[in-house]
Formats: structure tokens, C-alpha cells, sequence
């Protein structure tokens, strides 16, 4: 088992980043704003349920309606962001138009992400240290997805537990090493979140590919299926 050093993957995200700050800032614009429109869609949630308060089924219906929605537009939002920086991370141009990615694959994003959402739900029923754990295993489950957007969302966070098995300490470490700039840019009002996102985003997604290159085995039928696809 490879080792993973926390210090190289964050000086790699940095000088990947080298002249593509700009465009990694106006990325994370489009998120931010993005995330804002579905705040404010949100916010329409209780006003369809006020109207139809009075009728049990169609209030099932709408909280059913507004949960795939949230589920799939949440994490295309997020799928379209990493996409453009796992393309920076394999050595390609960090484009905006990569964002895309994650909304022409909204069910990908669905049954991955609600498959994500859901197991780690369940076991922070038990407790919040097993729902921390598993959110570590599966942290891997949309990158796997971007690269590989047929698969189920079952078999997404099953790779991504084995990828990450034995490497959820460092893994958790590395978040824990933002933590510093993260309150930096709480007191700048938010506006260095539009930096820090992209060095967070850099790092996980280099991260993932040295996690993969060490199961590369478990990608070999994946990759056959996806050069079937192509």
C-alpha cells in the first residue's frame, strides 16, 4: 500500500493551479450562485406544502417531487465543479465548460448522490462517529461517477470504500488541515472561499487519483465497459 502524503498532494494542488486561479474563481462563482438559486428553491417548499396541506397525498407527492429534485440538482452542481478540476488534475485545461458535465448526467447524480445521502444517513443513525467514518469511505463516490457515469450508485460507494480503505485516516487529516484558511476566509465575508474552494477542490481530486492508481485492478472491467460505450 502506497503511502499518501498530505503535505506533496497540497504543494501539487498548488502548482496546478498556477494561472488558473482566475478561472477556478469564476467556477466557483457559477457554484455559489448556482447553490443560491437552490436555496431559493427550497424556500418554495413550504409554500407548495401550505397549498396543499389540507390533501395527505399530494403533500407525499410534492415532498416526494422536491426531494429527487434537490438530491439531483445539489450534487450535479457538485459534480459539475469536480469535473473541471479532476480534468486539471489529469494534467488538462481547467475550462468552465466542464461544469455542464454534472447537469447532462443528473441521474447519475441522483442515484449516486441520493445513494450517498442515504447510507450515511443510516449509519449516523447509530452513531455520529460510524456516519463520519463511512462519509470518508464514500467521500470517493462522485469522482467515481464522473469518470465513470453508468455505474450504480451501490457500486460507486463500494469502490470508493475499497479505494479508501486504510487511507480514511489521511484522508480525514487532509480536511482537517484546511481548517486554518477556512476561518480565514469566514472573517474576509465569505469572498475567500471563492480561492480556497478551488486549493480544496485540486487536492481531493489528485487524491483521488493516487488512491485509484493504487487499485487500478479494481477498474480494469470499468474501463473495458467504458471503451465498449465509446
Amino acid at each position: 500500500m502506497v503511502g499518501i502524503n498530505i503535505g506533496n498532494i497540497k504543494n501539487e494542488s498548488l502548482n496546478t493551479l498556477k494561472n488558473n486561479w482566475g478561472t477556478g474563481v469564476l467556477i466557483h462563482i457559477c457554484f455559489f450562485l448556482i447553490s443560491l438559486l437552490l436555496e431559493v428553491l427550497n424556500s418554495l417548499e413550504e409554500l407548495v406544502f401550505n397549498q396543499v396541506e389540507n390533501s395527505l397525498l399530494l403533500l407525499l407527492i410534492f415532498l416526494v417531487i422536491f426531494i429527487i429534485m434537490n438530491i439531483s440538482l445539489t450534487n450535479a452542481n457538485v459534480m459539475g465543479s469536480l469535473k473541471c478540476f479532476l480534468e486539471l488534475a489529469k494534467g488538462n485545461k481547467l475550462e468552465v465548460k466542464h461544469y455542464s458535465f454534472g447537469f447532462n448526467y443528473m441521474f447519475t447524480a441522483f442515484r449516486v448522490g441520493g445513494a450517498f445521502c442515504l447510507f450515511t444517513f443510516l449509519w449516523s443513525l447509530l452513531l455520529v462517529i460510524p456516519g463520519i467514518i463511512k462519509s470518508i469511505s464514500y467521500s470517493m463516490s462522485l469522482l467515481i461517477a464522473i469518470e465513470y457515469p453508468e455505474i450504480s450508485g451501490r457500486e460507486a460507494l463500494k469502490l470508493s470504500m475499497k479505494i479508501t480503505d486504510g487511507y480514511k485516516w489521511d484522508i480525514f487529516l487532509l480536511g482537517l488541515s484546511f481548517i486554518g484558511w477556512i476561518i480565514l476566509c469566514v472573517l474576509t465575508l465569505g469572498i475567500g472561499f471563492l480561492w480556497l474552494s478551488s486549493y480544496i477542490d485540486t487536492a481531493y481530486c489528485i487524491l483521488y487519483l493516487k488512491l485509484k492508481r493504487n487499485r487500478m485492478e479494481l477498474f480494469e472491467e470499468l474501463d473495458s465497459e467504458k471503451e465498449i460505450y465509446l
